[in-house]
């Protein structure tokens, strides 16, 4: 082959009119007319009000006309997070900020969100966002150059997706204890108690010996009289010998 038919073999004309390129003769799709035919045999993501589906879940949205420029996206959810693809049919001579967000109910109603900001380069026709959202159920925002709150000429869709099904909302469970207090009224003594104590007898209140001394007394002071009684009968009878 000569160098000629080698650079006229090589030679690479782009044909953005009909949009496909032809190298060495042969045509071959364009990669941007080929994406959007892959989006086109997908489901439609809907929006808001778009049924929940089963994950892994792919959809696409519809292509939208936004700053000059034709843009759609695709989607997909697989229960851990949320992919999506945006595809330029041309590309862009500027930078194209992207962002999309992922609500927990609908867009802009305030509540919790997760976010993900990106940027189709100058020249290029693709970028992919995605944002980790397991068992979020909600709208999620795509939005192409205008990405802010305030900007919905920049939403390219905002389908409702529900990442993940059968998913349960923890719960806190909280547990009281209670100590109960037992009162005793039973007279048996426990193990516990020494039976030592148990078995001291209190103290006397009087003794026995105050019996024994009173008795004693009593003899003494019988005979005792029985002595003095005697002894006047003995002086008695010496009187009266006397006077004989």
């Amino acid at each position: 082959m000569t160098a000629d038919g080698g650079r006229k073999l090589s030679r690479l004309v782009l044909c953005t009119g009909r949009g496909f390129v032809v190298i060495g003769g042969v045509a071959l799709a364009s990669v941007a007319m080929a994406g959007e035919s892959v989006a086109q045999s997908l489901p439609f993501c809907g929006g808001q009000n778009a049924p929940p589906q089963p994950v892994p879940y792919t959809c696409t949205t519809q292509t939208q006309s936004i700053d000059g420029s034709q843009v759609f996206a695709v989607l997909h959810a697989d229960g851990q997070t949320v992919t999506v693809t945006y595809t330029l049919l041309a590309p862009r001579t500027t930078d194209a900020p992207v962002r999309i967000s992922h609500h927990i109910g609908i867009s802009g109603a305030g509540g919790p969100r997760s976010t993900a900001n990106g940027v189709i380069p100058a020249g290029q026709t693709t970028t992919t966002l995605s944002v980790t959202t397991p068992c979020v159920a909600g709208q999620v925002d795509i939005k192409f150059v205008f990405v802010l709150d305030t900007q919905p000429q920049g939403r390219v869709g905002g389908p409702w997706i529900e990442n993940g099904t059968g998913c349960t909302t923890p719960t806190t469970t909280t547990t009281s204890t209670t100590t109960a207090t037992t009162v005793v009224t039973s007279t048996t003594v426990p193990p516990s108690v020494s039976q030592e104590l148990v078995g001291t007898t209190l103290p006397r209140t009087g003794s026995s010996n105050g019996a024994y001394d009173v008795a004693l007394v009593a003899v003494v002071l019988g005979s005792l009289l029985l002595v003095i009684a005697g002894a006047r009968r003995m002086g008695e009878a010496a009187d009266g010998h006397g006077r004989g």
